[in-house]
């Protein structure tokens, strides 16, 4: 009991598990403490002493205490003292954490169907549609599969993917402009003349919102063929501002997850919220499936997109509306909010390190020049752009202990008894600052990735994983890196980036299910191409 109180207070308010919240688990904890503490000598009886090291948990919340506000960063700090396959157990759940390259490869890619399946959370039920949907359905399903053949075939395949590269390139000009009209100085075919004139602090650039508009207008326009403007016209800013609130909501913990005999109460409210936020995206993008549903029901439909393969699996299945609407959310989502928190970071680190800011602009100059804009051509002939990136994604994933993989069966893991349901996080973030792995870790390096021999992000590689491996690896990961580079290298093309005297980069990272900057980044920017180029 003691103990219990010390976590209590040891918990601030901005921990994962806070203090006010470990308050309200008090009161359970005191009236089942004796039944829980016999289910933990129980299910210690069930591995027969050959689970992997952890630390010393606590009767009914497990781990849950030693997971503060940033858990991949606090598992990380754990498995130095436990080693790179550590149990854990958050409330009723067992978990291992993977911080090792190595052990990745055993979970990923050696093992991968049997750590296929995917814990289902409330959040992830009410707004992925559950088990109906890609993003937490089995992988052994058929369902599953047949969701990871369409995206594959009618959305990210090389000829979809070369299809819609216009799309890409037109958002990507779209987005200079937009940062064009930040600036306080005119374009001019003279950019010399432009930053001398320019007064301090003029032309303060927010990045992420005029990201998250151009990446989700490049995604509608793939699933569609109409950009998230022309879908939903004055509907689209708050529709924007909806789909911003799932990663926040997934990544939020909530008790009930881990400790379902408090379920019914709600206590964070996680569930009620799920509800209202699902039901006002259905309402959301119950227009434009509709409308779709109906053009190909009247065979109006002349240019097929994914939705409408979507929806032809509709009508051929047993799926229905609401899985439809769910599964195009969730592509949505993993097509926005990852990028755009990778471009934020990108262009942070650069700031950070102008020295590294000078060589990839004065790369981009030397192969692209100033009569044009970049393209995706150009960009295999950027080698230090995509070292930039890379370093950007090892330094800062999207996603730092990918999506949990879920064991169907028991397996172990050098020697260990790994038991069914048991989740698995490979946690990329430590793998990607472990010292053993990389020189110096901590530092933005892109030319350690300038090597003969280069580390790609394919799946292939363990020591760097943004996107995972595997049968779960993220589908999309080929747009992302070509939108990503594209969107990167046209505004280190466009423009100057500098911070005033007064400005600082806040690095510090705030969790959810994507892991963005805490502060929106603000930077100065001045236009370094003629005018009629940002047209």
């Amino acid at each position: 009991m003691q103990q219990v109180k010390q976590t209590i207070a040891m918990n601030n308010d901005q921990s994962w598990l806070s203090s006010s919240l470990l308050t309200i688990l008090l009161l359970p904890t005191i009236l089942v403490g004796m039944v829980g503490a016999w289910l933990v000598l129980m299910k210690g009886k069930d591995d027969d002493g050959r689970k992997p090291p952890g630390p010393r948990g606590l009767p009914i919340l497990g781990h849950l205490h030693l997971l503060g506000k940033l858990p991949h960063q606090s598992l990380c700090e754990l498995s130095k003292q436990h080693g790179p396959l550590m149990s854990l157990r958050l409330g009723s759940v067992p978990i291992v954490v993977v911080s090792s390259p190595d052990l990745a490869r055993h979970i990923l890619k050696e093992q991968d169907l049997t750590f296929g399946d995917r814990r289902l959370s409330a959040v992830g039920n009410y707004i992925f549609g559950g088990a109906t949907g890609i993003v937490f359905s089995s992988a052994s399903s058929p369902y599953w599969k047949l969701l990871r053949r369409i995206s594959a075939s009618e959305l990210l395949s090389a000829k979809q993917l070369d299809r819609f590269r216009s799309v890409r390139a037109a958002e990507a000009r779209g987005l200079m402009r937009a940062v064009l009209a930040d600036c306080g100085a005119t374009a001019s075919a003279d950019w010399t003349a432009v930053a001398s004139a320019a007064p301090p602090g003029a032309g303060q650039c927010c990045l992420r919102p005029k990201l998250l508009q151009a990446l989700s207008d490049i995604v509608t326009k793939m699933m569609t063929g109409k950009t998230l403007t022309e879908l939903a016209g004055d509907e689209a800013t708050r529709i924007l501002k909806l789909i911003v609130k799932v990663p926040k909501l997934l990544g939020e913990f909530n008790v009930s997850d881990y400790l379902p005999f408090l379920a019914w109460m709600d206590l964070q409210g996680c569930e009620r919220r799920s509800k209202k936020l699902a039901a006002e995206l259905r309402e959301a993008f119950e227009r434009i499936v509709e409308t779709r549903r109906q053009a190909g029901a009247a065979n109006k439909v002349v240019d097929a997109h994914f939705l409408d393969a979507l929806l032809e699996c509709e009508a051929s299945s047993s799926s229905t509306p609401v899985s439809i609407m769910e599964n195009f959310l969730a592509f949505f989502v993993g097509g926005t909010d990852t990028c755009a928190a990778t471009i934020e970071w990108a262009f942070a680190e650069l700031l950070t390190n102008p020295e590294k800011m000078f060589l990839v602009q004065d790369e981009i100059e030397r192969v692209v020049g100033r009569a044009r804009v970049v393209g995706e051509e150009d960009i295999a002939h950027l080698p230090y752009l995509i070292a930039c990136v890379k370093e950007t994604m090892r330094l800062h994933p999207a996603v730092p202990l990918l999506m949990p993989h879920g064991t169907n069966q028991a397996c172990e893991i050098l020697n260990f008894q790994i038991l069914p349901n048991t989740q698995a996080y490979v946690n990329v973030w430590a793998i990607g600052r472990d010292s053993r792995v990389w020189e110096h870790p901590d530092r933005f390096l892109p030319e350690r990735f300038l090597e003969v021999d280069p580390i790609d992000m394919q799946g292939q590689h363990f020591e760097l994983l943004p996107f995972g491996a595997g049968r779960r690896i993220c589908p999309g990961l080929r747009l992302a890196l070509l939108t990503i580079n594209l969107i990167l290298a046209s505004l280190l093309q466009g423009f100057e980036w500098s911070l005033s005297p007064s400005q600082h980069i806040d690095m510090t990272e705030h969790f959810g299910a994507i892991v963005s900057m805490k502060t929106p980044l603000v930077a100065s920017t001045i236009p370094h191409l003629s005018t009629e180029l940002y047209k």
